[in-house]
């Protein structure tokens, strides 16, 4: 009985999770969600420097933040001034272009934060 009761949770944490996906609506490359209980601290936008490393979503660890730029073909022009979102000592999000794996709204996500960067 107690794993049937598991299972019935699971689908129902599964649904409500769909169902917040549905309110959210279609994001942009400009827009991300996050599961906010991973966050390590307050959020800030930092340049980047030659010591950063990014752990990107859908790889295994962190890289270089340099050559991630340069597999993922960020333009050049832009590296330098393209804004990352900082939680912490860690990158959460490189706006237009990757979250952070570690910060990756999953199943068991409890707490969603949705941002989205505008250029003013």
């Amino acid at each position: 009985m107690r794993r049937d009761n598991a299972t019935l949770i699971g689908t129902l944490l599964a649904l409500v999770a769909a169902s917040l996906f549905a309110t959210l609506g279609p994001l942009s490359r400009f827009a991300a969600c996050f599961d906010a209980d991973t966050l390590p601290g307050p959020l800030a936008l930092h340049a980047r420097t030659s010591a950063d490393r990014f752990h990107p979503q859908g790889m295994p660890s962190s890289v270089r933040l340099k050559d991630w730029m340069v597999n993922a073909k960020v333009p050049r022009a832009i590296r330098d001034r393209l804004p990352l979102l900082v939680s912490g000592e860690h990158i959460i999000w490189v706006p237009g272009f990757r979250v952070g794996q570690p910060f990756v709204v999953r199943r068991d996500t409890q707490r969603i934060i949705k941002l989205v960067f505008r250029k003013t």
